[in-house]
């Protein structure tokens, strides 16, 4: 075990860590504290129909305000943020029965960020003992923000932003994962090139849906 500086004391004793949702004092490590988990792990989660590229996708709880500082944690590399919304998204699979998938891909960030999505595929598929593919999908490092565009620009963004590495295919079942779910363009497009590769079925998983409209 690592020991800590006497900076790293005093700044714990300064600046206790707190849960990212009620704002209470956790221990070092975790996001959230047992409460927020345990109010997270017991919602029903989110489930929504595909379409022509994939088959459903769930999610573990759906997106708001109250939230969002826990996903702000995720996508700055919080590793207990990653690990706890990692387990909230397992629990939801399962939960909902389905048969293991054979390949866990995820949907990939602009070059050179962090890629929390990648966070998250890494900790769910092997607990659900799903191979994680490496780097084959990508991301253009041009392509606009989805959230800021209208709908039919959104899909059209999407489809143009995502490619699938060249001269590589995959087989069977596979768990797409991304942390949050809005309209599904992005899924949809990421989906479709895994089919394009081989892919049987995609089916996505995500940490939370918002409660807009969905394709």
């Amino acid at each position: 075990m690592s020991r800590r500086s006497p900076w790293e004391w005093a700044s714990l004793l300064l600046f206790p860590p707190r849960c990212a949702v009620c704002k209470e004092p956790v221990p070092a490590g975790p996001a959230l504290c047992e409460g927020c988990f345990s109010r997270l792990a017991s919602h029903p989660g989110e489930e929504r129909p595909g379409g022509r590229s994939f088959s459903l996708c769930l999610s573990a709880f759906p997106y708001g305000e109250a939230v969002r500082p826990l996903f702000d944690r995720l996508k700055s590399g919080d590793e207990g943020a990653a690990d706890q919304l990692a387990a909230l998204m397992i629990a939801r699979w399962e939960a909902r029965g389905l048969a293991a998938p054979d390949i866990a891909a995820f949907v990939p960030a602009k070059p050179g960020r962090y890629g929390q999505a990648e966070a998250l595929a890494r900790r769910i598929g092997p607990a659900l003992g799903a191979k994680v593919l490496d780097s084959f999908l990508t991301r253009h490092q041009n392509s606009r923000v989805q959230h800021t565009l209208p709908m039919e620009e959104r899909l059209k963004n999407a489809a143009a932003s995502y490619a699938r590495a060249e001269e590589r295919f995959v087989s069977g079942r596979v768990l797409l994962v991304d942390d949050i779910v809005t309209t599904g363009a992005t899924l949809s497009a990421c989906a479709q090139l895994l089919l394009t590769a081989g892919a049987r079925e995609v089916l996505c998983l995500t940490a939370a849906a918002t409660p807009r409209l969905y394709l």
